[in-house]
């Protein structure tokens, strides 16, 4: 049943009005409590930040802070389908335990107590590249985590870390697993003889790295690994085709066989030529895409 009430205040000679607003006791929004603990000793995790997101666009998000306690009460907008997660500086990012699908349904006018949710300390990995010629070029770390501890799942990227002027990077945050270590060009530089990427500690191909074992709270200073130079270069030119490439514009990109981001990128001529200069030797894919028009 619906319930509406309104006071009125009549005055001689005057009519009056009023809007009735009906209020459903459904639409009150759910009610989210629960506990951030550490894992895996179980202590409660003060100030940590817990988000509450719509989980069909992620947006709508509302967020609150733990206690002393590890404790959180959050009043959401709506009834809905909510992810929910904590998050606290040198945590990796934790969910509800026991969560089918990292969701939640959030029925109106109810609530969800005793919520669950645990955050693992990361790891942190520091260490330097170095160039034979004293200075290291411009790059980043990246960390490849294998995906799952089963030998041939494939590694993919979890973080990356700038070098500064020494050559010197710090990963942090880093989920326990099984990792391997690549330093890369940040881009592309044209004009310029590009560095190929290169695994700990010293390598050319992922096959041959170093495979590192984290686990919560590890703190590795690895020791430094080279950035060589190849031996040799080489130019490769060709020619992209088709209508969405007249005016120039589409990007053609160079991927080595086991690192996940293009190694070197450049836009075609108008007329869908293209040249890349100074590559190193080695295996590649290549690739091209033109912007859709409007």
């Amino acid at each position: 049943y619906l319930r509406a009430a309104a006071r009125l205040l009549l005055l001689p000679s005057v009519v009056a009005t009023c809007s009735l607003l009906a209020v459903d006791p459904q639409d009150t929004g759910p009610m989210v409590r629960g506990t951030v603990r550490d894992e895996p000793t179980g202590r409660p995790i003060s100030r940590a930040i817990v988000s509450v997101r719509d989980a069909a666009d992620g947006a709508s998000a509302q967020e609150t802070n733990t206690d002393d306690a590890g404790k959180f009460s959050l009043r959401v907008v709506k009834r809905g389908r909510y992810s929910i997660e904590a998050r606290k500086p040198g945590y990796v990012t934790g969910y509800p335990t026991g969560a089918n699908g990292l969701t939640l349904d959030l029925r109106a006018g109810g609530s969800t107590d005793d919520l669950l949710l645990s955050l693992t300390k990361g790891a942190i990995v520091v260490g330097a590249v170095v160039h034979p010629s004293g200075e290291t070029p411009p790059g980043r770390v990246f960390a490849l985590r294998r995906r799952s501890w089963q030998e041939s799942s494939p590694f993919g990227i979890v973080a990356a870390a700038e070098l500064d002027e020494q050559g010197r990077y710090r990963l942090f945050g880093l989920p326990p697993g099984i990792y391997r270590l690549a330093v890369a060009p940040p881009s592309y530089p044209p004009g310029q003889d590009p560095l190929p990427p290169m695994y700990y500690p010293g390598v050319q191909t992922q096959n041959d790295a170093k495979t590192i074992i984290l686990r919560p709270g590890d703190e590795i200073r690895l020791s430094d690994f080279p950035w060589l130079a190849p031996s040799s270069l080489h130019r490769i030119r060709g020619t992209v085709r088709g209508a969405s490439v007249e005016g120039g514009g589409t990007v053609v990109s160079i991927y080595t066989q086991d690192f996940p981001l293009p190694f070197a990128s450049i836009k075609t001529a108008p007329n869908g030529t293209f040249a890349f200069d100074s590559i190193p030797p080695g295996s590649y894919e290549m690739g091209a895409s033109a912007p859709i028009a409007g």
